[in-house]
């Protein structure tokens, strides 16, 4: 199987020019409030926003907070600058691991950035004090790596974290919180992950969407399928490209977008999220259960831990079908199915588990290229259920594309 996908990947580029148009929902930009708070989906080419309210506190101060997607488990990291918590942003917001205290603070500071780097599983916290830490993070533990403090004009205070994985380098930025300063607007620093307080040109500010410098900059996230750097003051929101030269340039921008009368206090990328569709069936012996088609996190370029997996499934053998493209009918019955399985490719694995609560996995780690980015494919299980071939199963298919995070 592992020949077939790195394969099916390396042709993937080539499809792109014939694939049909993509079903799935693009990449969106999560921005975190600082009162209620609420966690918006906004679509940049739009501005439209979907909202969730996770049952969280506010903000503890103006600058603090801060958002992290985690492509692994598909959760989301927030932070009120003292508590850490990660929830389902894709849902109703609902936690998938519970209020801690935020590691790293001390007496005074508060957490004011948050960033993820799926590949090495390393999340980055900023604090008030201008610290940068670095932590191993594996669900909902952690581990402290290491830490630094970057030099920022007086005054200011680093208050927003973003990483482009696929350089391996981070993005943060400085406002004058507070009081006065010889450099009054927002400041943005480029700098490797592995050294995040050595800047690696001189830092830069950035226009809101009337064209005055941002004065304080509250979150970031960062695009490294396109490029693209959003920042926001807490109102205005824009999306700039050219950071790699220090040099920004505005593509797009959405203002005001305070969300339901709120400020911004952080942003993440929140990837694409799948289509599902198809009619699930059973035949003969099998129990009425045909199982479910999941991904087993999101399809991001560097998530080594991406699968396709398969659950509340009948016990027999699975067979993981895959193709390039949306997912697009008629499909092949293979003369023993219950129903069409749309992709051409197939692997086989076992489901473990009792019946209609068996559970498979194929491994499919997706390398940090961006040139699989954009690649659309289409994913559907299908299985034999003993004795013999007395019983068939085939369930949803799922369209998905591979993006950043």
């Amino acid at each position: 199987m592992t020949r077939r996908i790195h394969h099916l990947l390396t042709l993937g580029a080539l499809a792109l020019a014939t694939a049909p148009a993509q079903a799935q929902t693009p990449p969106r930009i999560l921005a975190l409030t600082e009162a209620t708070p609420f966690l918006a989906q906004i679509e940049p080419t739009t501005c439209n926003m979907n909202v969730c309210t996770p049952p969280f506190s506010p903000a503890v101060a103006p600058y603090a907070g801060g958002t992290a997607h985690d492509p692994r488990d598909r959760m989301t990291w927030i932070s009120d600058g003292v508590m850490l918590m990660k929830v389902n942003a894709r849902g109703t917001c609902a936690p998938s691991c519970p209020p801690i205290t935020a590691p790293g603070l001390v007496a005074g500071s508060v957490v004011t950035g948050l960033a993820f780097n799926e590949e090495t599983q390393q999340l980055f916290i900023s604090y008030s004090d201008n610290r940068i830490a670095t932590f191993f993070a594996v669900g909902c533990t952690y581990t402290f790596l290491s830490q630094c403090t970057p030099s920022v004009p007086p005054n200011h205070a680093i208050s927003a974290l973003a990483t482009d994985d696929a350089t391996g380098e981070i993005y943060y930025a400085s406002s004058a919180w507070f009081g006065a300063s010889s450099v009054p607007f927002g400041q943005i620093y480029r700098a490797p992950q592995s050294s995040p307080c050595t800047p690696v040109c001189p830092a830069f500010p950035v226009d809101d969407c009337t064209g005055i410098l941002m004065f304080e900059i509250t979150g970031m996230s960062y695009d490294s399928c396109r490029r693209e750097l959003a920042v926001t003051d807490g109102l205005s929101l824009v999306g700039v490209t050219n950071t790699f030269l220090c040099q920004p340039l505005i593509l797009w921008c959405c203002a005001p977008l305070a969300v339901l009368g709120e400020r911004i206090t952080g942003l993440c990328q929140l990837p694409s999220t799948e289509v599902s569709g198809g009619n699930a069936c059973v035949s003969g012996t099998a129990p009425p259960c045909p199982g479910q088609h999941v991904l087993g996190g999101d399809p991001t370029i560097g998530n080594l831990g991406f699968s396709l997996d398969l659950i509340n499934a009948p016990s027999g053998l699975a067979v993981l079908f895959l193709g390039l493209g949306p997912c697009a009918g008629p499909g092949t019955n293979y003369g023993i199915l219950c129903n069409n399985v749309l992709p051409p490719y197939f692997n086989s694995t076992l489901t473990s588990g009792p019946p209609c609560g068996a559970t498979a996995s194929i491994p499919f780690p997706l390398p940090n290229l961006t040139v699989l980015c954009g690649i659309t494919l289409c994913s559907q299980y299908a299985g034999l259920v003993p004795p013999g071939v007395s019983g068939t199963f085939v369930t949803n298919h799922l369209s998905w594309t591979i993006t950043s995070s």
